[in-house]
């Protein structure tokens, strides 16, 4: 559960979310959603995966709850972020660029940079063949 003294745990409830219930379905919008604000940054990172992982390919009502996650102080919550707006959203979605843009100027780690920069080739829909985001990890 969410609510578990346990990081493990917790990650575990986010991740498993996603086989209970069809994409976008409410009740686990809503269970995802009270944990993104969370005091410890590995709960926050796994909601976002959460979310991520949970959403239809162009959910608006996602993409506007990832994108503020990109700015995270805390760099698991912003490779989260980076990863699950890489799923969700479509090419050329110019709030999300910006976003990952936001992000990538704030990243010092190298791992990062490199995924925002995969990702804005991603969005900007870069070359077939390149690498993808989640293939760089």
């Amino acid at each position: 559960s969410f609510d578990s003294k346990s990081i493990t745990l917790r990650k575990r409830a986010g991740m498993s979310l996603r086989d209970l219930a069809p994409p976008g379905t409410p009740a686990v919008r809503r269970a995802i959603c009270t944990m993104l604000g969370h005091l410890t940054p590995d709960t926050r990172a796994a909601a976002v995966r959460a979310l991520g992982m949970t959403s239809a390919p162009g959910d608006s009502e996602a993409i506007a709850l990832l994108l503020p996650t990109l700015g995270d102080a805390e760099p698991q919550v912003r490779q989260s972020a980076i990863e699950s707006v890489s799923r969700v959203a479509p090419v050329g979605h110019t709030a999300t660029m910006a976003a990952v843009m936001g992000c990538l100027a704030l990243s010092t780690e190298h791992k990062l940079q490199v995924l925002a920069t995969k990702t804005l080739q991603h969005l900007a829909g870069a070359e077939e063949g390149e690498a993808t985001p989640g293939e760089l990890l």
